[in-house]
């Protein structure tokens, strides 16, 4: 289970640099459109309208507070499992917080870890 938080991490390190690299690109190539999408996300959006334009907003480099992959992926899984209940989803949320919390000192004392300050403090082992 650790390994698999550890490629989901990393994963998610490897995305949000391709995010970067993408918004990088499109700022030079069409300002006009980021300009307009940076605009609607710093407007007064609940959460809910936020996710709604996610799709566009990851297809052009910005990073919001909910990760609409990690979302469907975790929405799929539910319902591949037969997960319905909400009581259980809290519950399996409430462990997984747990687990992380229980595995990372466990990770940090791993001697082929290292830290990457420049990374905003990412894990990485060698």
């Amino acid at each position: 289970m650790l390994q698999r938080v550890i490629i989901i991490g990393e994963i998610c390190a490897f995305r949000d640099m391709l995010f970067s690299a993408l918004n990088d690109v499109l700022k030079q190539r069409a300002p006009f459109l980021i300009n307009s999408l940076s605009s609607l996300i710093n407007s007064p959006l609940d959460e809910l309208q936020k996710i709604n334009i996610g799709e566009a907003c990851a297809a052009s480099g910005f990073k919001l507070d909910v990760d609409l992959a990690l979302a469907n992926a975790i929405k799929q899984q539910a319902n591949t499992n037969g997960l319905d209940d909400p009581n259980e989803h809290y519950k399996i949320s409430c462990l997984f917080i747990v687990f992380i919390a229980i595995s990372l000192p466990h990770l940090a004392l791993n001697p082929q870890s290292c830290y990457k300050a420049s990374l905003s403090g990412i894990i990485f082992l060698r």
